[in-house]
């Protein structure tokens, strides 16, 4: 981390089951999720299709542009496009596939994801209250959580959350379930394995 930067990262995929998932409603959820998730104190950067470079040549030189093709409104976003435009992001996108395939969308497109690495240091002022590593990834998988539910509610669009702040919690969770079933079950078996050994409750 002190060479390269932080390394903790949570993903987020969208899928359709309508086809290709690049259509103009598509990428206008895709950019506000990621837009309002880039504000977010813990996170350091987001990559998606709406975020992510694209390289093309301009009077004899490399030009690092957005791959939507389109400048943002005063509100940070893209405005919504036309059809014409989503055919252009297309294009764009399979012009050079290594770079985007199984990066950013699915061989099929009809899945995106977003890669969202947290910050490796959340407490960058010594006199603020300290809080653990993983209380801090557990409050930014819950804020990347609402932003997402909230933008995909009725879109159709399947959402799919993955990383180590994910494997965290869901490890938790399942060790408690587990615990709620295996400590009374244990208790039980102790108990009848006493009772058959002296036969008696008192000596139970």
């Amino acid at each position: 981390e002190d060479t390269f930067g932080s390394t903790v990262v949570i993903g987020v995929s969208l899928e359709t089951d309508k086809g290709s998932i690049v259509t103009a409603d598509n990428i206008g959820i895709i950019d506000r999720i990621t837009t309002q998730i880039a504000k977010l104190d813990t996170v350091k950067s987001v990559d998606s299709l709406t975020s992510i470079d694209y390289i093309y040549g301009k009077d004899n030189a490399l030009v690092a542009g957005n791959l939507i093709g389109v400048d943002r409104g005063e509100d940070g976003l893209y405005p919504r496009l036309t059809d014409e435009q989503v055919e252009k992001v297309k294009e764009n996108i399979s012009s050079w596939s290594d770079m985007y395939s199984r990066v950013v969308i699915s061989d099929d497109g009809r899945a995106v994801q977003m890669q969202i690495t947290l910050k490796s240091d959340n407490h960058p002022d010594p006199k603020a209250k300290k809080e653990s590593d993983e209380v801090v990834r557990q409050r930014a998988l819950d804020q990347i959580r609402e932003i997402t539910n909230k933008e995909t509610k009725d879109s159709g669009l399947t959402v799919i959350y993955y990383g180590d702040p994910v494997l965290t919690e869901a490890s938790k969770s399942f060790m408690l379930s587990d615990l709620e079933s295996l400590i009374p079950l244990v208790v039980l078996v102790v108990l009848l394995t006493l009772f058959f050994s002296f036969k008696t409750l008192d000596g139970t």
